[in-house]
């Protein structure tokens, strides 16, 4: 049995560095690695988003939506590699009829959620930390 799975929940490694980690995403989210493959990463998710575009769209909406969402995706991905972070996670497709304001922010020193909209209080921060904590139970340090 590999150690990992044989320490209990509150056991912590404390003899080497945390070389690595696992973390479980639902199907809707991808993931932006911030230090190597990170344009890649990008046009991946931006061509899928494209291809989602109803084939009967106006033409002149088309290109000025391909745009502005290029836009805001570069930005919030420079954002993120200018906080020196390792790889930013954020839903890329709808969760059926609704689209999740949260992404998971990796870096060295910490993992940060952000939830972008509304009061902390309301429905969905309510089922974003459940979702959240669910997410967290797949979550796993791998040490070097």
């Amino acid at each position: 049995m590999p150690a990992e799975s044989s320490r209990s929940a509150g056991q912590i490694d404390r003899q080497g560095p945390v070389t690595g980690y696992r973390i479980t995403l639902p199907d809707q989210w991808a993931q932006v690695p911030l230090r190597q493959g990170t344009e890649e990463a990008i046009r991946r998710i931006l061509d899928d988003a494209y291809a989602r575009v109803p084939a009967d769209a106006p033409p002149d909406k088309i290109g000025p939506y391909k745009r502005e969402l290029e836009r805001h995706f570069r930005e919030a991905v420079a954002q993120a590699v200018k906080s020196k972070a390792l790889d930013l996670y954020l839903p890329v497709r709808p969760l059926g009829e609704f689209s999740i304001g949260a992404s998971i922010l990796v870096s060295e020193s910490l993992l940060a959620l952000a939830v972008r909209r509304g009061s902390p209080r309301d429905e969905l921060a309510e089922v974003l930390v459940e979702w959240f904590d669910a997410l967290m139970a797949n979550f796993r340090w791998r040490r070097g």
